[in-house]
């Protein structure tokens, strides 16, 4: 089964990155075509439920679930819903989730689609027969189960400005969109199809940008060559992230002593604590900036 609940990962479709200006052009998916999901700041998750209750909830990389991030969850009573699977964004990984449950004091699923229902697949069906399914799935639960598997809500372009939704969302603590075509099917990321069809789904997600310095040279993580970026803390400077950077920049900074003297700016879409950015990219040097404005 957990080899089943990976094959359900959707995996990367095509991200935008957006500022509340640039927003705007999520006015070109309004239309009877589209719908648009406000999307937390979670963890995939698939939610399987057997003999009226949660029977376990399985990662995106196919693996059970079985620590504190699901405390609460599992055992969950689901009426009428004798099997199903459902998938959906646990709260849990990063900060704004770890906020949401120190706020509730439990773990919730933001559900968004159902792959299986009754025993029988689903996931091929349109994106709106799914949703129905899935209201129904939901609203046939517990009132207590429901404020822990909460539906998230669906909006149809022909009644939803999406551009002022997506400031909305964000100025709320989510992390942006998802917009899905009605016909679009539940379609497993799989390399080697030639059906794949990004153009179905696509994240609209907030964009931040922020400048570090480089600190050092590092192996990438996933090949190329990486940098330790850093920033000034009670005078001092530390390191806060790692991130692939253009070999001309990294060729500059050893050709003209530049370590711990560049600034460079770079674009992501969450802040952590340590002053890191998620999902970092280079975006260019800044000339003449000095180090210790970097905090």
């Amino acid at each position: 089964m957990a080899g089943e609940a990976f094959h359900f990962y959707l995996g990367a479709r095509k991200t935008m990155y957006l500022d509340d200006e640039s927003a705007g052009s999520l006015l070109l998916h309004n239309g009877s075509k589209w719908v648009a999901e406000p999307k937390i700041d979670g963890q995939w998750c698939c939610v399987f439920i057997k003999d009226c209750k949660v029977d376990k909830i399985i990662s995106r990389w196919g693996k059970e679930k079985d620590d504190s991030t699901v405390d609460g969850l599992i055992g969950l009573p689901t009426g009428s819903v004798e099997s199903a699977v459902l998938i959906g964004e646990l709260e849990a990984g990063t900060q704004v989730a770890v906020g949401m449950f120190g706020k509730f004091g439990y773990r919730r699923v933001h559900l968004f689609d159902v792959v299986q229902l009754c025993g029988g697949p689903t996931a091929r069906f349109p994106y709106t027969t799914r949703r129905e399914l899935l209201e129904d799935v939901f609203w046939k639960m517990p009132e207590t189960t429901r404020e822990q598997l909460l539906l998230v809500r669906s909006f149809k372009g022909e009644d939803t400005d999406f551009a002022e939704l997506f400031r909305e969302v964000i100025a709320n603590g989510g992390e942006g969109l998802m917009l899905k075509e009605k016909d679009s099917i539940y379609m497993p990321d799989n390399p080697t199809s030639k059906s794949r069809k990004f153009g179905k789904w696509m994240k609209a997600k907030k964009v931040l940008t922020k400048e570090f310095v480089v600190v050092r040279e590092v192996a990438a993580e996933k090949g190329g060559r990486g940098a330790k970026l850093g920033l000034f803390v009670g005078g001092k400077l530390k390191e806060v992230m790692q991130m692939q950077l253009p070999p001309a920049v990294l060729d500059r900074c050893h050709a003209e002593g530049l370590f711990k003297k560049m600034v460079i700016e770079a674009k992501g879409n969450e802040e952590f604590k340590s002053g890191a950015i998620r999902h970092a990219n280079f975006l260019r040097v800044r000339e003449g900036r000095p180090p210790e404005s970097c905090k």
